[in-house]
């Protein structure tokens, strides 16, 4: 069984058989495949310039903890013919190419809302976008986005906010402006015998926050006779 790349015709050719398969948001494109004599197994896509030249870009961490995640996500992407080159840093020029919009890619979690607000025009409007140190990471400079936000700002019911918040967020998807990572239903916490917390938890939050507004110890609560 041979394995080789695709010439950039028989990438078009097989990309415009099986379209509506791939969205990807980087063009021009190019494919590779496994090939058995001339049937093709499977395809994946990758992106290179108008000279077909392969992408390349830096992965920006701070002190390496991402190094065990990245690293896989490295190793599949240079299968396709992509480089990524991992750049590990100190938080403090860390924090400062993230303020300067300085960097290809970062690994980010935003907190979100239940009610979300204000900070969605510091996260997604092309104001943002060209303000140092807000949290429009991506330079999302998009009108629909722009005013998505000041609908769901404006809304009048929780009802308006929901839809605005749902249209929202179909544009930001539609966008492939992120790759998302991983994701967890559980906290992880150690903690001593003696605390405890109420036994309804919230649907979201953020462990530290919790515990700090609702934990209490035990032996500390007097008792009743």
């Amino acid at each position: 069984m041979e394995t080789r790349a695709l010439t950039l015709k028989e990438a078009e050719t097989f990309l415009k058989k099986h379209k509506r398969h791939y969205k990807m948001p980087f063009s021009p494109i190019c494919a590779i495949g496994l090939f058995e004599g001339k049937k093709l197994h499977g395809a994946a896509i990758l992106g290179r310039n108008a000279k077909g030249e392969a992408m390349v870009f830096e992965f920006l961490d701070d002190g390496g903890a991402m190094s065990r995640v990245i690293t896989a996500y490295i190793r599949n992407l240079e299968k396709l013919g992509i480089e990524v080159n991992q750049r590990t840093t100190d938080f403090a020029l860390y924090q400062k190419r993230l303020e300067d919009f300085d960097f290809d890619m970062v690994s980010i979690r935003f907190p979100d809302s239940q009610s979300p607000g204000n900070e969605l025009r510091d996260r997604f409007t092309a104001e943002a976008a060209g303000t140092p140190g807000s949290d429009n990471l991506f330079g999302l400079k998009s009108p629909a986005v722009d005013k998505l936000v000041d609908t769901l700002l404006h809304a009048r019911s929780r009802d308006e906010l929901i839809t605005a918040g749902r249209a929202l967020d179909r544009v930001l998807m539609h966008g492939y402006y992120i790759v998302p990572n991983w994701y967890s239903a559980f906290h992880r916490v150690a903690y001593r015998k003696e605390m405890a917390y109420p036994t309804r938890l919230p649907y979201f939050y953020t462990a530290e926050g919790w515990i700090l507004s609702n934990w209490w110890r035990n032996d500390l609560v007097p008792k009743t006779q």
